[in-house]
């Protein structure tokens, strides 16, 4: 079994949320990953969420393993549209998203604000009406993401270049963690990171938004995550002394973190 299908393996017991009791309804978080990244980077947060009370289900979004659709077909669409599905038709949940994912709990809240109870941003894009993750990295001089991001155009994605994985995406990781994380990063299908995502006051706005920063994050710089909460307010910021995915470095401190932003 590859490194990338035992995290899948890991997460896929998390893709289905179970029917609650309405009593553990306002306790239920949905996880939405950033690029690069598939659902099974929640595999050592997820529980620890769970063992605090929480339902927790870890959306796997379209474009990786196991899902077959081929890359120049996953549009922001059928990203926040997952997300959809995943939330369900009953009692509102909190949605976060990391990185990229910021931008599709982002759409997903405009298309279904009713389901949404709290928003949280874990070092991720919180964009204004009309930003993509492209618009919003070109306004971030101090990301060290740029040189490695590799374009392969004939097969319709981006990948982030071998020797940068650990650095950037488990920083502060030992180093069978930073070799796990940099084996199990996936291709990210180009169209979705350059679609403006569409945002109203009267459907996104109104939800509630934490956002969790990252202080040593060399992706989603401690800069850019500033000029996007000066631009969208939100009802609470927290902070972790972490690179950019600390759920591979520090899960127990993102897992209580997470449910700090999460709790009312």
């Amino acid at each position: 079994m590859t490194p990338l299908s035992r995290r899948i393996a890991l997460a896929l017991p998390l893709l289905a949320a179970p029917a609650l009791p309405r009593a553990q309804a306002a306790r239920r978080i949905v996880l939405v990953h950033g690029a690069f990244e598939d659902a099974g980077c929640w595999a050592a947060v997820a529980p620890r969420l769970e063992a605090a009370g929480w339902s927790v289900t870890a959306v796997n979004l379209p474009g990786r393993a196991p899902d077959r659709t081929p890359p120049g077909q996953v549009t922001l669409d059928t990203m926040s549209t997952a997300v959809v599905e995943a939330l369900g038709a009953g009692p509102s949940a909190v949605l976060l998203g990391h990185s990229f994912g910021g931008i599709v709990v982002s759409a997903a809240a405009e298309a279904a604000p009713e389901r949404v109870r709290r928003l949280v941003y874990l070092a991720a894009y919180l964009p204004r009406d009309g930003e993509s993750l492209l618009t919003l990295a070109g306004r971030d001089p101090a990301s060290d993401l740029g040189p490695g991001f590799v374009v392969d155009g004939a097969a319709g994605v981006a990948r982030v270049r071998a020797d940068l994985r650990a650095p950037l995406f488990c920083g502060g990781c030992d180093a069978a963690t930073a070799g796990r994380v940099a084996a199990g990063m996936v291709d990210e299908p180009l169209g979705p990171p350059g679609t403006p995502v569409r945002l109203t006051a009267e459907r996104f706005g109104r939800v509630e938004k934490v956002y969790i920063r990252t202080v040593r994050d060399r992706v989603v710089s401690p800069a850019l995550q500033t000029a996007m909460l000066e631009a969208t307010p939100v009802l609470r910021t927290l902070t972790l002394e972490a690179g950019h995915a600390p759920h591979n470095a520090q899960p127990e401190a993102v897992a209580a973190t997470i449910a700090d932003a999460a709790s009312s």
